[in-house]
């Protein structure tokens, strides 16, 4: 599964643990899983950049950089239902 650029990019980036994120892109909701452990340490309140590929999508495989150095990739990208404490 890809997120793709043209559905209005992300909106919002929700920290769920250390290796999950939920992500919003337009009405539409997705879990980010990254790579096991790579999240471990990192500062919760900063903001993570979900990097582009070079055709405009986020998917597996995709780079996430937490606590600005370190390098994380997208291992799961799940569409998802909202969370509970969303309106769509």
């Amino acid at each position: 599964m890809t997120l793709a650029r043209s559905s209005n990019a992300l909106t919002e980036t929700q920290f769920v643990d250390r290796d999950t994120y939920v992500l919003r892109s337009a009405n539409r909701w997705y879990r980010a899983e990254i790579n096991k452990n790579c999240g471990r340490g990192s500062d919760r309140g900063r903001p993570v950049v979900f990097k582009l590929d070079s055709v405009g999508t986020i998917g597996k495989y995709s780079e996430v950089i937490l606590d600005e150095h370190r390098l994380c990739r997208v291992e799961q990208l799940d569409r998802i239902e909202p969370p509970k404490n969303q309106h769509r």
